[in-house]
């Protein structure tokens, strides 16, 4: 009997081979079920997650994600725009006429820019533009909301472009909103439930759009737009087997794209405000903040310091709508309930109080009473910390102090009807605290400023309403903290809004907070 002859090293080799081919494609048949046809395999949703093959944050995951969940499916945008993505549906998308010009009647118009928390989703029945024509303002102005739910900078700031061009010579006033962090993020997006501008920044001051014209169906984009995997399987096996999330993250650029985009949310901010002070026209920047901003959750990445510190160092004014929230809670101690609101498609939105509260911040800027940087904004009523950004801030300053810089910064004007503000500037020397305190126009009662040192000495200056700046010098290194608190005009309790810095010594042993 004829003994089997052995089988060679490349026979083995080649069967071997044979073999993981074919489970390689069965994998990759089956995933790609998985992937393109759900209902065919049972296990679809567990693999139809776009994090599995892609960093998340990134243009590809968010187009694999817009994939996977139908957006293909989805129809055109009802008002969609060709460079904007879509529209509101308020105004002519080709030459941005507003519906509500007619109302104007000879008064001063006001450009309303910004996204669902400018257009005022949480309470349509009482817009921005109903309040204001229910006040004193609205005897002079008259708002027009291009407000468009979903927008991000990139957006904001290039309808911002077009408003400009329709409204020269009219002496309107723009205001450009926008929400800190979300609308800050969005300019990394190619797709938000449609196509979307995307844009770079082109220099410092100025941004171009890539893939225009948008296709109106979200199919012909994804189609063109969406990554092309060769071997699903491969990747996947990459992704979640041979690298760990750290090196994920490195491979995918995030850290270049995250300094990529605040370069362009610089530069689409910045090249909206030179054509507006190259018009001619005046106009200012609105901030707002999501619940969880406003109850004090930190801002990922620090977007409202930095933001602020762009627009301080190009001379952009702006206000916050955060600020009269808080400081209305302070005085009623009302819950975040009442200012939010929490059911349905509006939810996390303004409630109408919230609405009236961030009016009167867009009417200080009108009145030209602008904020400055978001340092320790802290109520005496519920001791509630509001504006992340102010850390960072602060270490600057303190920094600075230990460095011997020269920093000038103002603080936040602090009252209920904005009564005083601080502006307060190192020496060279950085020995000592220097700081103006001065009386805001208009404003009614008194402000204080309560400095305490170290060993426990306590300084207070007073500011009365019409009175003289004041200017005041406290050695640098004997400051534990110090607070401005606007006292009552009726007979209300003491409102403190500044509760800042603890020993700028601290800084050595990392920052903190001391609280009375």
């Amino acid at each position: 009997m004829a003994t089997a002859r052995p089988r060679s090293p490349l026979s083995w080799a080649l069967r071997v081979g044979f073999v993981l081919l074919a489970t390689l494609l069965g994998i990759e048949g089956v995933l790609r079920l998985g992937l393109y046809r759900p209902g065919l395999v049972p296990f679809s949703r567990g693999v139809q997650r776009a994090g599995l093959y892609f960093y998340g944050e990134t243009p590809d995951f968010w187009l694999l994600r817009a994939q996977l969940r139908g957006r293909g499916d989805d129809g055109p945008a009802e008002y969609h725009h060709p460079v904007l993505g879509w529209t509101s549906g308020r105004f002519d998308p080709d030459t941005y006429a507003h519906e509500d010009e007619s109302k104007l009647d000879g008064r001063r118009p006001v450009i309303l820019l910004g996204d669902s928390f400018a257009a005022c989703h949480g309470a349509l029945d009482r817009r921005f533009e109903q309040i204001m024509e229910e006040g004193s303002f609205g005897e002079s102005h008259a708002l027009l909301n291009y407000g468009v739910g979903g927008y991000g900078v990139d957006q904001i700031a290039l309808l911002g472009m077009e408003t400009l061009k329709r409204f020269e010579g009219r002496n309107a006033v723009f205001v450009l909103s926008m929400l800190v962090d979300d609308d800050l993020n969005r300019v990394i997006l190619p797709f938000r439930g449609h196509p979307k501008p995307w844009i770079e920044p082109d220099g410092p001051r100025r941004i171009r759009i890539k893939r225009l014209p948008l296709p109106a169906h979200p199919k012909e984009y994804l189609d063109l737009y969406a990554p092309k995997v060769p071997w699903w399987s491969l990747r996947l096996f990459r992704q979640q087997v041979m690298m760990s999330p750290t090196e994920m993250r490195d491979e995918s650029g995030i850290m270049q794209m995250q300094e990529d985009m605040r370069k362009s949310v610089a530069a689409a901010v910045l090249q909206f405000h030179d054509q507006l002070r190259a018009q001619g026209d005046e106009g200012f920047v609105m901030l707002f903040l999501n619940r969880g901003r406003q109850e004090g959750r930190p801002i990922p990445g620090n977007w409202l310091g930095w933001l602020e510190s762009v627009l301080e160092g190009h001379k952009v004014p702006w206000v916050r709508a955060s600020d009269e929230i808080a400081l209305h809670r302070a005085r009623t101690r009302r819950p975040m309930d009442d200012y939010f609101e929490t059911k349905g498609l509006a939810k996390g939105h303004y409630s109408v109080l919230g609405n009236e509260l961030a009016q009167l911040a867009l009417e200080r800027g009108f009145r030209r009473s602008f904020d400055g940087p978001s340092y320790f904004l802290q109520a005496s009523a519920g001791r509630e910390l509001v504006g992340e950004g102010a850390y960072s801030r602060w270490e600057r300053f303190a920094y600075g102090a230990h460095t011997g810089a020269d920093l000038p910064h103002t603080l936040m004007r602090a009252g209920v009807d904005g009564l005083a503000q601080l502006e307060f500037k190192l020496s060279q020397n950085a020995r000592h605290f220097r700081a103006v305190l001065r009386p805001l126009a208009g404003a009614k009662g008194a402000s204080r400023l309560v400095v305490r040192t170290v060993a426990g000495d306590v300084a207070e200056f007073l500011v009365n309403s019409g009175a003289e700046d004041q200017v005041i010098s406290v050695p640098l290194g004997e400051v534990a903290e110090f607070e401005l608190l606007a006292l009552p005009v009726a007979d209300q309790e003491p409102l403190a809004f500044f509760l800042v810095h603890p020993s700028l010594d601290a800084h050595r042993h990392g920052p903190m907070l001391k609280s009375k």
